[in-house]
């Protein structure tokens, strides 16, 4: 079977080692299998993840109009008139059944997804990834101008989660938690498919004292408030503060914050990590700290792969997987004394740093990426058989 593992682009973050290794993953287990990327461009942090990987770019097909319109819709951080665009080129670029089935990540690029369902009959999965716009919108954009627009943002964003998916095989989800989210607005076949890791063969049982912190940082997703957990700690720790900021003021300002706060010696600010520099830091740090709520939060499982301990807001879809005061500290979403006090009570301890951060990589090595494949291999074959039944054939 010919697998299309669709994104809207390769950015920093999470997008190209999920493409990458679903690709990879699904050609060893037999399928055809490429990245479908609208727009090219990636960080070549990710190389690890996106060598020997074919990728095909539909954008060098477009009309070259097209490859100008990628500036985001004013206040947006993501959303931009290309991602309207593209549903209305990828037909007139697309064979008919070029690929057996589409898996789309993030509801923009179900967009395109759907399109070439209806003209071009290539049915598709919604892999959504990332929380519904709806539960997004307000979330992220409520300390800016478009906080104005919500009475009309909101209710058009269900309308959008849910055109997106009503024609898909099934969505596919990281977690429960967006499960439970999705099913507020859409009544479809949902599975959970976690994601994976790379599990160090033996971990370091020295650490460091330090905190490491890693992500795409942007306006819904700073990392301020740990310039208020660190004056609470108990023990004087360091910070190392990772990723890729957007915009690039976010940075300016932070590092401005920590400045005027007196914690610039012990915050280390650094770029994208790649996945030997991941497994580097997060072999030496105390404790893994992801100070947002996710809706999986893929950096505490590469953490955790490395025996390192983590904590993220309760809720956080990876917490199914792990458990409070086992693996780590679950602490209330934004609520700087409940993160100090979970996180002192790791970096006092080596002892229990240390056991933690055993019981986490064990956990770890059950969820590999090589596991993930076959969960998202064994949920293709599945829909796609019964697809095959209803009358649409697929080659």
């Amino acid at each position: 079977m010919k697998v299309g593992i669709m994104i809207d682009e390769l950015a920093s973050g999470s997008a190209p080692k999920v493409i990458g290794q679903q690709v990879k993953g699904l050609a060893a287990l037999g399928h055809k299998s490429e990245a479908l990327v609208l727009k090219m461009g990636y960080d070549k942090t990710y190389d690890f993840h996106l060598s020997d990987v074919p990728i095909c770019c539909l954008s060098d097909r477009y009309p070259s109009i097209s490859r100008k319109l990628n500036m985001k819709f004013p206040g947006f951080s993501f959303f931009s008139p290309f991602h309207v665009v593209s549903p209305f080129f990828a037909p007139l670029v697309v064979r008919e059944r070029e690929w057996d089935v589409l898996v789309a990540h993030i509801s923009y690029t179900c967009l395109t997804a759907k399109s070439l369902l209806k003209f071009r009959g290539i049915p598709y999965f919604a892999f959504i990834g990332t929380e519904p716009a709806y539960y997004l919108m307000p979330r992220i954009y409520s300390d800016t101008f478009l906080r104005h627009l919500m009475p009309v943002l909101v209710p058009l964003s269900v309308l959008f989660d849910k055109y997106v998916v009503e024609d898909c095989l099934a969505i596919l989800t990281f977690s429960t938690y967006y499960r439970n989210l999705i099913r507020a607005y859409v009544d479809k076949a949902l599975e959970v498919v976690h994601p994976g890791c790379f599990p160090v063969a033996k971990v370091k049982e020295e650490r460091e004292d330090f905190i490491i912190a890693f992500d795409r940082w942007d306006v819904g997703n700073t990392p301020n408030i740990f310039l208020d957990i660190l004056p609470r700690l108990s023990k004087e720790v360091g910070l190392v503060l990772a990723g890729h900021w957007f915009p690039k003021s976010l940075k300016t300002s932070f590092l401005q914050l920590a400045s005027r706060k007196g914690l610039s010696g012990r915050v280390k600010v650094l770029g994208s990590l790649d996945e030997k520099a991941i497994t580097d830091w997060c072999s030496r740090a105390l404790v893994h700290v992801h100070p947002n709520k996710e809706a999986f939060g893929m950096q505490s499982l590469e953490a955790a792969a490395c025996g390192c301990p983590t904590v993220i807001p309760e809720g956080s879809g990876v917490t199914e997987i792990f458990t409070n005061g086992i693996h780590g500290y679950f602490p209330r979403d934004r609520d700087v004394n409940s993160f100090a006090d979970c996180i002192d009570r790791i970096v006092t301890s080596p002892e229990r740093a240390r056991r933690m951060g055993l019981e986490a990589w064990n956990v770890a090595k059950k969820n590999t990426w090589m596991e993930h494949a076959k969960r998202l291999a064994e949920m293709i074959e599945k829909y796609v058989a019964e697809h095959k039944k209803g009358g649409a054939p697929i080659n």
